[in-house]
């Protein structure tokens, strides 16, 4: 298993803001309409 932390760019992380607040999409929902785990765009994750 690796110890790898994932990371993402700020064109990807205004893509989710983008879609929590202009689009209304939940943190969860966000996360599973472009492939990561919740827990990787929730509350001190990478996103």
């Amino acid at each position: 298993m690796s110890d790898k932390r994932r990371t993402s760019t700020p064109e990807f992380k205004s893509r989710v803001v983008a879609m929590v607040l202009d689009q209304g999409y939940s943190y969860p929902k966000a996360s599973k309409a472009i492939g990561v785990g919740k827990v990787f765009c929730g509350v001190g994750g990478g996103c």
